[in-house]
């Protein structure tokens, strides 16, 4: 992620995609060194899902998550790290 972008936007875009799975998204790392480009940071969030009415798919969760990170990296100009 290049600095200056807001992880809280990209917070409010995960749950605004989630279609009312997404029950709780936080950053559980930041980090910047070896292996990230200086004017770059990488930030790890956690996304839980849930539904109070059944349960939920992999397949579905899966779907739901490849959608979610499709539209944050368009939005945001972000990409994922492995």
């Amino acid at each position: 992620m290049e600095r200056g972008v807001e992880s809280s936007k990209v917070i409010e875009d995960i749950y605004s995609l989630g279609e009312e799975l997404v029950e709780d998204v936080r950053i559980i790392d930041v980090y910047s060194g070896k292996g990230v480009p200086e004017d770059m940071i990488s930030v790890t969030f956690s996304i839980t899902f849930r539904s109070w009415e059944r349960t939920l798919k992999d397949e579905e969760v899966n779907e739901l998550f490849e959608k979610i990170v499709s539209e944050i990296e368009k939005k945001h100009k972000l990409r994922r790290r492995f």
